[in-house]
Parts: structure tokens; C-alpha cells; sequence
């Protein structure tokens, strides 16, 4: 594609869709450097930070895609940073064929994503001040603004903008999980009206936990890329799911989640379910949401025939250089059955233990 605008000043992009039962669509993407926050040191590396996602992990490519759409169908959680819900598709910049992509965006505050209250830098006392807030929880420990809790955990605030966040709403919130912490490995912790559910919506900590359950996810472990969200004189709700490719949907990484529940004991967790009440929920959520998740069948089964004929291009121009996953060496169809495997397994093994 000739566009007659230096590459200094924007970047050309055709995005190809391969939309279920429509005609392939070309989506024409006319972008700033400035938005795009070009970071590709070595092509093997190329990744558009607010784009176009890489799943270079897995030999199926379906990971973080079947991920992004399952919590559409759990209404406690956020929405994940999938600008639409499309299958991933080629990638061609400047007329270059770049491989196989996913369209999506980092996780942000706004009425269709993260739907909390937006900050203002004067927003510093009274009601004001109680929100919203998203945080991460990072092992690397490498934000501007973070700290650890009594129980160790790394938080970060990720939403104000480390730039708009002042010290009183920095120290607002620090005070405020330190609390939280103190009631829940506190004594009453389990009461239903002091304890930490006064602080915590149970609901969607269970359905993020399921979550990372079913996809063999250990992040949560870590943790890393695991994210809160506080809205105005509202409870700290789990969410959004970010970030899995690595290790996920096999047991190579985390090889006693072929037996059991592997990661009930992360984090607040291994107190939460010390609980009956927060148990009987993750019973209650189980019975309620494991059809949904079954649907989840359907559309590895349909993706992996639209993607089909992309992968042998995009694995043409990449290698997985890591054996993290356990299927770099399989073919695609291998891959893709070992995937729905892993699933139907961790499905069972869930099913067993919340009955």
C-alpha cells in the first residue's frame, strides 16, 4: 500500500478479518507513532503496545483469545482489554506481512471497560478521595507508584495515571487495603457484617479465581498482571484478566494441576477460603457458570479452522524460541486438541471438587 505520508509521521496498517459467517473484511488503520508507542528493538520482538497483541507462546495461538472472551458471559467482572471480540487475524504494515495478531488494548478506565469513577487531581479528601482506583499486584515491582501490604502481596495503582495521582490519593488507598489486609487475617474476618466482605465483592473473587483455575494460570501465584478495581465508596472487586499465554491451558508449568485445584492457595485466597460462606459461593458461582465455560468448545473449534491457513504464514516468518507451554513441537491440529484436553480435564477437576 503506497500511502504518500512519510513513515516518520503515521503507519499504514491492513488489518484482515476473518469474521464468522461474513465475507473477510479489511480494516484500514491510519496511526500516529505517538498512539501506536512503536517498542520493537529486534523484529523477532515486534509488539504494538496498544494494539496488536503477539500470543507467541503457544503453538495454537488461542490462548489469550479464548481467555478475553470467556469473561464476557461473567457479569461480576470487568470487561477484558479486547477492543472487539474477533478472531486474531493477519497483519500487514506498510504492505509487509507481519504474522498472526490479535486487535485488542491495554486495560483502562472508561464506562465500557473498567467502569470506575475518573479522578480528579483534586479529588484529595472526603467521599472523593474513596475513588476509583485500579491497581495491579506485580512481582516485578517496578512502578512509580507501589508498595507491599502486611501479607506481602506488591500492589501498584495503575489508574489515576502515575502522572495525575497525588500523595493524599496515594495514601488514601495504601491505608484503605491495609485495612482490608487487617480485618481479613484478623479474627472476625469471616463475620458477613465486619469481616471482609464489607470491603471485598466475594462474587467476582471467585469468578477470577475460576478463571485462573480453568486456564492453569499461575500468575495469580506470582502475582503478576492481577488487578483490582475500587470505585467511589464501593468494594474492591477482582478484575480485569490480563495476561495469560505464558504456561497457560497446559501442565507443563504447573504440573499438579493435572490432580487438583492448584491455586487456591495465592494470595488473599488461601484466607478466603478459610471461610464456608466464601466456599458455598465458589460452589454456588461453579454450578452456575460451568456450562458457560463449556461454550468455550465451540470457539476453539471454530477459531482454529478460520486460522488455519494464517498460521502456516505466521509460523513461516516466527519461531517460538521457549518450550514454556509443552506444544512448541506438535503439530497444529495436535496443538489445538491437547488445548481443548487441558480444558475439558480442568473442567472435571473443578467439577470434583466444588461439588
Amino acid at each position: 500500500m503506497e500511502m504518500g505520508i512519510k513513515p516518520s509521521k503515521c503507519k499504514s496498517i491492513f488489518y484482515n478479518l476473518q469474521l464468522p459467517n461474513y465475507l473477510n473484511i479489511k480494516i484500514f488503520l491510519l496511526l500516529t507513532p505517538e498512539f501506536l508507542k512503536f517498542t520493537y528493538p529486534t523484529k523477532q520482538n515486534f509488539y504494538f503496545q496498544k494494539i496488536f497483541l503477539s500470543p507467541h507462546f503457544s503453538l495454537s495461538l488461542l490462548s489469550s483469545l479464548s481467555v478475553f472472551l470467556s469473561p464476557r458471559s461473567l457479569l461480576t467482572l470487568p470487561l477484558p482489554p479486547s477492543l472487539f471480540a474477533l478472531p486474531l487475524s493477519s497483519l500487514f504494515l506498510n504492505g509487509e506481512h507481519l504474522g498472526q495478531y490479535l486487535l485488542t488494548e491495554h486495560i483502562k478506565v472508561d464506562e465500557n471497560r473498567v467502569d470506575i469513577t475518573e479522578m480528579e487531581t483534586t479529588d484529595n479528601s472526603g467521599e472523593a478521595v474513596t475513588g476509583g482506583y485500579l491497581l495491579e499486584l506485580d512481582f516485578h515491582y517496578d512502578n512509580v507508584w507501589q508498595w507491599k501490604g502486611a501479607s506481602g502481596t506488591p500492589f501498584a495503582v495503575k489508574y489515576p495515571d502515575e502522572e495525575d495521582l497525588t500523595e493524599q490519593q496515594f495514601a488514601w488507598i495504601k491505608s484503605h487495603i491495609a485495612q482490608v489486609e487487617s480485618v481479613l487475617y484478623g479474627g472476625d474476618f469471616a463475620d458477613a457484617e465486619s469481616g471482609y466482605a464489607k470491603y471485598i465483592d466475594p462474587e467476582s473473587f471467585v469468578d477470577y479465581w475460576l478463571i485462573y483455575e480453568i486456564c492453569v494460570n499461575h500468575e495469580l501465584g506470582n502475582p503478576g498482571s492481577v488487578y483490582l478495581s475500587k470505585d467511589r465508596n464501593g468494594k474492591l472487586f477482582a478484575g480485569p484478566v490480563w495476561d495469560f499465554d505464558w504456561g497457560t491451558f497446559s501442565f507443563k508449568a504447573s504440573p499438579h494441576a493435572e490432580w487438583g485445584l492448584f491455586i487456591q492457595w495465592a494470595w488473599w485466597y488461601d484466607r478466603l477460603f478459610k471461610d464456608e460462606a466464601f466456599t458455598a459461593l465458589a460452589r454456588e458461582r461453579w454450578a452456575l457458570l460451568k456450562p458457560r465455560f463449556e461454550q468455550i468448545f465451540d470457539f476453539i473449534a471454530t477459531e482454529s479452522d478460520y486460522i488455519r491457513l494464517s498460521w502456516q504464514r505466521n509460523f513461516a516468518l516466527w519461531s517460538i524460541s521457549t518450550d514454556i507451554n509443552g506444544d512448541e513441537k506438535l503439530t497444529f491440529d495436535a496443538a489445538v486438541e491437547r488445548m481443548i484436553s487441558v480444558l475439558r480435564r480442568r473442567i472435571d477437576i473443578i467439577d470434583t471438587a466444588l461439588r
